[in-house]
């Protein structure tokens, strides 16, 4: 045991006892920290010269690692608050809108995932054309001027389609006024010069089949958006086109809907539930299956 210990240490180390039962529950911050470390230090001075059995030695070996590892701790929060205090000068020396790419670049955060996907490049397939042009609208509504939303456009075509550009483009300046006009000139090349009279032909010919109902109703959707026709045409063009299956359970309907909107609603409960029911007997096909080929192993062994 410890022997002759002074007052000075039995005062310091209550001190200790009390930092750590004031932090049981809540982190000592770096200012408390090194208090503590300091307060550790000092005991140890003291005790360095006092008489001590062997087994001591090695508590106060294991206190003084335990002090190493808190210096690294500790060294560490100091690094930590430095880098957020560069952080913080950025931030108030910079533009509101530069704000989080100050703070991703200082923090090598990377957020390439919240990124607004590229479109797909672009070479001059026409059934292609309104994705593609969709997808870049969005893509460069947040670049900060025309030429940089054309430059952009620029380098998403390739093929017949960069060839219908590629005229236009001079000294890295993109002589167009804008992205709408680098649009309207893949429509002129690529584009159907009658679009609403394919897509009525396609509203007349497209049929679900086996397909589930939101896969037909997006196709529906993409032809209907290209015509001026009214509430009771496409409901009649919706209706023609659902699958046998649909069509006779709705046959059991109390009232059918009457808008293109309750269609759709009426059509995807039902498609759902009757997609279900089949998943549901194939399922129990198979269990069925297994059992009978198991009994039949059994009787063909135990025979």
């Amino acid at each position: 045991m410890l022997m002759n210990i002074s007052a000075e240490v039995i005062t310091e180390a209550a001190r200790l006892w009390e930092m750590l039962k004031t932090h049981q529950k809540t982190p000592m911050d770096a200012t408390t920290s090194a208090e503590f470390l300091n307060a550790v230090r000092k005991m140890l001075n003291i005790l360095k010269d006092t008489p001590y059995e062997d087994h001591i030695i090695d508590e106060l070996k294991d206190l003084k690692a335990s002090l190493i590892a808190a210096d690294e701790v500790i060294n560490a929060m100091r690094q930590e608050l430095i880098e957020a205090r560069k952080i913080q000068v950025a931030l108030s020396n910079a533009p509101t809108q530069d704000h989080d790419h100050i703070h991703d670049h200082l923090c090598g955060h990377n957020h390439h995932h919240h990124r607004t996907p590229d479109p797909e490049i672009f070479s001059g397939e026409r059934e292609k054309l309104r994705e593609y042009v969709t997808k870049l609208r969005i893509k460069t509504q947040s670049m900060p001027d025309d030429q940089a939303k054309l430059r952009y456009a620029i380098s998403t075509v390739s093929g017949l389609a960069f060839d219908q550009v590629a005229a236009f483009v001079e000294n890295n300046k993109v002589k167009m006024k804008d992205i709408a006009e680098f649009v309207t000139t893949l429509e002129n090349a690529f584009g159907d010069v009658d679009r609403a009279a394919t897509a009525a032909s396609k509203m007349s010919t497209i049929r679900q089949g086996n397909r589930e109902f939101s896969a037909y109703y997006a196709e529906f959707q993409r032809y209907a958006a290209e015509l001026n026709w009214n509430e009771e045409a496409k409901l009649a063009a919706l209706r023609r086109g659902l699958s046998i299956e649909l069509q006779q359970d709705m046959i059991l309907l109390i009232e059918e809907p009457n808008t293109v909107a309750a269609l759709v609603t009426t059509c995807q409960r039902l498609d759902q539930r009757r997609r279900k029911i089949q998943q549901d007997w194939r399922f129990q096909g198979i269990r069925q299956n297994t059992s009978t080929a198991t009994n039949n192993h059994y009787h063909a062994t135990a025979s």
